[in-house]
């Protein structure tokens, strides 16, 4: 909690410092903040039951919903030079139910949405470096995004070591290395509600390359993932995705997507295996942008 506070502080410190302090220091200050506001609304759509939910007959789930969600974020970017950036933001998104009424109006967590150091080409070496709490979104999402998915939108960090490389002739290496646990325990958390972030906590690893194929773009990937025993899962599980990604321009405006990736694990003393795939084309038309 006190850490928490502090943390708080010295951000306030930081932007009061970014407007006040002329100069080089105010240039290589970012300071951020975003509000979003979204109106939720469904009928039985969890059950999908014909009962409109009268409180004494029906329990909660099988009742009409109807909330806003108002997600804050306040963050800074500081760049003291060319080679080391810093990054801290905070984030908080609270509910206001109109439906059902008895639920209380209150705050949630105000937690460490992002806490990063990024080192770009340390030494002269062609990589960046990126350590900490950080957003990992890899070609448009499709395997690796959401870092938290059980806070819904609220956040999709990831607890994680990122090294970039940059192989020449427009080909990458990205390879990284992530701990996620059910609840954020990792970094402090001010009013603390112990928000579920996933179900069991995860360790990943990950490499992902991406090269040109002519005209057309070209990603592999090879993901591990471990999930550890939990109380309401007590059963570890460890999966392998190997997946592809090609990104192709034609002639006319026309562009293709298309993405595949096949899963391979086991579920306590279980096998399984899962496949999954998305694609779609867009053209772009003359005169319009």
């Amino acid at each position: 909690m006190k850490t928490a506070v502090w943390a708080i502080a010295g951000l306030v410190i930081l932007t009061l410092s970014g407007q006040t302090i002329a100069g080089e220091i105010t240039e290589k200050l970012d300071v951020h903040i975003t509000e979003r506001v979204r109106l939720v609304t469904w009928d039985n759509a969890i059950s999908l039951g014909i009962h409109r939910g009268v409180e004494e007959e029906h329990p909660p789930h099988l009742k009409e919903h109807a909330f806003t969600r108002h997600r804050t974020q306040l963050g800074a970017t500081w760049k003291p030079s060319d080679v080391f950036h810093f990054k801290m933001q905070l984030a908080n998104e609270f509910r206001y139910y109109v439906q059902p009424s008895y639920y209380d109006f209150t705050w949630n967590e105000i937690f460490i949405d992002q806490l990063s150091i990024k080192l770009i080409q340390p030494g002269d070496l062609p990589l960046t470096a990126t350590i900490g709490r950080q957003n990992i979104i890899l070609g448009e999402g499709f395997v690796v995004m959401d870092g938290s998915p059980l806070d819904g939108s609220r956040s999709i960090y990831f607890n994680a070591l990122r090294l970039d490389w940059d192989l020449g002739q427009k080909r990458t290496l990205s390879a990284f290395a992530m701990y996620q646990e059910e609840t954020d325990d990792f970094l402090p958390v001010l009013n603390e509600k112990n928000q579920p972030l996933l179900e069991q906590t995860e360790l990943g690893l990950g490499a992902y390359v991406t090269a040109p194929v002519g005209k057309t773009k070209l990603d592999l990937y090879y993901i591990f993932k471990r999930a550890d025993s939990s109380e309401a899962i007590p059963v570890t599980s460890h999966i392998h995705t190997l997946g592809a990604r090609a990104d192709a321009e034609f002639s006319g405006g026309l562009r293709t997507v298309l993405e595949g990736a096949v899963q391979l694990g086991d579920r306590g003393d279980y096998n399984r295996a899962g496949f999954g795939a998305h694609g779609y084309a867009d053209i772009k038309v003359a005169g319009l942008n």
